[in-house]
């Protein structure tokens, strides 16, 4: 049990004993846990769509993985026949689970990178890899010091254009209440015309929500030019 309404959002077992080595099985695929934690276990459970597109889309792409935590989106590509993979966050500890996450997975990780970087600083970084035929943006809603969707997501959009091939394509997440699928949609159009919305993928029936626009949203777009 995780106790959200207390200080710190501690954890306890109530029976029994947490194993040692605990993982998601999701698709065939795994991804550490850590059930004590006083944050997140390491794995986000609503974003399993969104881990399957990315698997069915990687062949043959070099994919930039933002925001990417403990690198599920780096696990998928590279099972789904990515050529590369660069992972990014702050979180040098998140980066180390994903390092494993691919080891668990039996993944060679030779072509993916990890770099504890802080995105919006780190452009020039990004660029010498691109183009990129796949990117994931998947940030937090609002991290202090780090990130907040309101003001921060169009720094990003608006540096796409350099980042991306032609024909390449964009998972864009947001999992703000507050904002609507609208949002990125309107900044896209504004910052990245270059890029057109395709669809908005369906979330998991586990996490169905009676106000659909203030769920998960997970947005697809591709540069047509």
């Amino acid at each position: 049990m995780q106790r959200r309404y207390l200080k710190g959002a501690p954890s306890d077992v109530l029976i029994g004993e947490v194993p040692e080595n605990l993982f998601a099985l999701e698709n065939g695929m795994k991804f550490k846990l850590n059930l004590l934690s006083n944050q997140n276990s390491l794995y986000f459970a609503d974003m399993k769509n969104g881990r399957a597109f990315v698997r069915e889309n990687a062949r043959d792409k070099r994919v930039l993985n933002l925001f990417s935590y403990t690198c599920a989106f780096s696990v998928a590509a590279k099972l789904g026949g990515a050529l590369s993979v660069l992972n990014m966050d702050m979180s040098k500890g998140a980066l180390s689970v994903g390092r494993a996450n691919h080891h668990l997975n039996g993944i060679d990780t030779k072509g993916v990178s990890f770099l504890p970087h802080n995105i919006l600083k780190s452009f020039s970084r990004i660029r010498k890899d691109a183009p990129y035929d796949l990117i994931i943006i998947d940030p937090p809603t609002l991290q202090k010091g780090s990130f907040e969707a309101t003001k921060d997501y169009e720094k990003i959009i608006k540096r796409l254009h350099e980042m991306s091939s032609e024909g390449s394509m964009v998972l864009a997440c947001l999992n703000a209440p507050e904002l609507e699928s609208d949002f990125l949609i309107r900044l896209f159009g504004e910052l990245a015309p270059e890029f057109t919305f395709v669809k908005r993928l369906e979330n998991v029936q586990e996490f169905a929500s009676q106000e659909e626009e203030r769920s998960l949203k997970n947005l697809v777009f591709i540069r047509s030019k």
